[in-house]
């Protein structure tokens, strides 16, 4: 779940700092993007299925579309159609089997 925006921290002393330390920068997005890009790829040749969702008009699309399993698994919600792409995913889910792995 997400709304769609590269979201990189950028302080140095925060402990939940990552990829850009220092700088922000269209080069330091780009390469946030890219390896959320990776991450994506590498779940979804481990047979990981990904749902994703939209939540702003400003929403990366592109890039959340592109992480998705497919384009079936890629959504835009609202306040208005949240209930409905949850209830949505859960169906697909619960169609499936399913197993728990530790």
């Amino acid at each position: 779940m997400t709304d769609g925006e590269m979201n990189t921290k950028y302080d140095p002393n925060d402990k939940f700092d990552w990829i850009c330390s220092q700088t922000k920068s269209s080069a330091c997005n780009a390469f946030a993007t890219a390896a959320m890009q990776t991450a994506c790829t590498a779940m979804k040749k481990s047979g990981i299925e990904i749902y994703t969702l939209s939540y702003s008009a400003d929403a990366d699309v592109v890039n959340i579309r592109n992480c998705a399993t497919n384009t079936a698994h890629f959504f835009t919600a609202s306040p208005a159609t949240t209930k409905t792409v949850y209830e949505t995913i859960a169906a697909a889910i619960r169609g499936d089997t399913l197993r728990l792995t530790q």
